[in-house]
């Protein structure tokens, strides 16, 4: 795993949530286009990162079906470390998904060469971490 140093995040609790995916490959997330792992173009219109109290964790994108149906994908799962300046991802199922970069409330990981940038959007009262599963 390719891992992401920051300073400043500083526990599993300030980690965990949700992020929501703002661009893929530097373009805005709504009405991009990946090719999928069989060489087929998708259009996203939504994604998300979630990280859990648990240490699990799910990469999820909306993408819209050439009839024009939204269609949930689960790209990557499985579980995640965090050691205060490292997040290291360990899929479970799915594509291998490295992180490339954190900074404060910004995740970047590079997944089947797509590098997704997720931000975690800011919540008042902040919330406790999710508990998935």
């Amino acid at each position: 795993m390719i891992v992401g140093a920051c300073t400043e995040m500083t526990d599993s609790t300030t980690i965990a949530g949700q992020y929501t995916l703002l661009r893929v490959n530097d373009t805005d997330v709504s009405g991009a286009e990946i090719m999928d792992s069989v060489g087929t173009v998708v259009t996203l219109d939504a994604g998300s990162l979630t990280l859990c109290g648990d240490r699990s964790y799910s990469m999820e994108i909306l993408r819209q079906s050439t009839d024009g149906q939204l269609n949930r994908l689960v790209l990557s799962e499985g579980y995640y470390t965090w050691n205060g300046t490292t997040l290291t991802l360990v899929k479970s199922a799915g594509l291998e998904a490295d992180v490339s970069e954190v900074r404060r409330g910004t995740i970047l990981v590079v997944a089947d060469a797509q590098k997704y940038e997720f931000y975690k959007l800011v919540q008042l009262p902040p919330r406790a971490a999710p508990e998935c599963n």
